[in-house]
């Protein structure tokens, strides 16, 4: 406990926004669809999407929490590039983002 206390915010956010990433791709795998998790995932992106869409309905769980997952990481390695840092806002932005990769 006394890591996190000492730990820069920065760096803190940006192992929280992984680990939060993750769970979603752990928890793919651990849907009773997870067999069909690459076939729902290349629907999701093929799908033509011009307007709000459920991505549950269209690839499954297993595949829409694999995408929410990779959208997730996507955003965390843009705070890794040298000179991005991130702090509050970008929290806001992480995990809204990821929110809208289920729909």
């Amino acid at each position: 406990m006394k890591n996190l206390n000492k730990m820069h915010e920065d760096h803190f956010l940006k192992i929280f926004f992984t680990c939060f990433s993750l769970s979603f791709i752990i928890a793919a795998c651990f849907m009773p669809d997870a067999g069909d998790m690459a076939a729902g995932l290349l629907r999701i992106l093929n799908s033509p999407t011009k307007a709000a869409t459920n991505f549950f309905s269209v690839g499954g769980y297993s595949a829409t929490f694999l995408n929410m997952g990779l959208v997730g990481l996507i955003c965390t390695a843009l705070y890794c590039i040298p000179g991005r840092q991130a702090n509050n806002a970008a929290t806001l932005g992480t995990l809204l983002t990821v929110g809208f990769g289920s729909w």
